[in-house]
């Protein structure tokens, strides 16, 4: 895995300035797509927590007429503490043995540097989580905290790069979005 993370030398102060001014602008674009949404902007009134099959999944739906219901991607805007990516370029995508490429995962950090805006984004993560553990028994789903990042809350995310598709028997192959993987490897 290829591993950064950033040091004492990091001026956090400028970047939690220009997070700040991200998230103001993306909070105020109207023109994102519907299904992506700042966590801070989302009407939970409007959202579903539904099981889906193949693979068994529960996933934050809404109501679409042309789709049915389509799960929602929640936006969380912070700095980049630390991140764990496999190792893969262009060159390598080829040689890479088709077998390990369905368990590649990615892993990232998040933190504000104190930044009110993304410790609001993180008690909105909370709440969520909230809404999810009150589908299922009673002490079945593990509390979740933020990280402590540099003393400030954080948020650590990994995923798998891909859901092999026989996990997926019957499901239509969607396309990746526009930034994920552009140069193709």
């Amino acid at each position: 895995m290829q591993h950064n993370a950033i040091d004492d030398h990091y001026n956090a102060e400028s970047a939690a300035a220009t997070l700040k001014k991200v998230i103001e602008e993306i909070v105020a674009d109207k023109n994102q797509p519907d299904r992506v949404i700042p966590i801070t902007a989302v009407k939970w009134d409007d959202i579903l927590f539904n099981q889906f099959t193949n693979p068994v999944v529960w996933c934050f739906c809404k109501e679409s007429e042309e789709y049915g219901k389509m799960e929602i991607q929640f936006r969380v805007q912070g700095i980049l503490y630390n991140k764990e990516l496999p190792p893969i370029s262009s060159n390598s995508a080829s040689t890479l043995n088709k077998q390990a490429r369905r368990f590649l995962q990615q892993h990232i950090s998040l933190y504000g540097a104190g930044l009110e805006e993304f410790n609001k984004q993180i008690e909105v993560l909370e709440m969520a989580y909230m809404r999810i553990a009150g589908h299922f028994p009673d002490n079945s789903v593990k509390p979740w905290f933020p990280s402590a990042i540099k003393d400030y809350p954080g948020l650590e995310a990994h995923t798998r790069y891909f859901t092999h598709k026989s996990a997926c028997v019957g499901a239509r192959s969607l396309p990746l979005g526009e930034y994920v993987d552009p140069d193709g490897c």
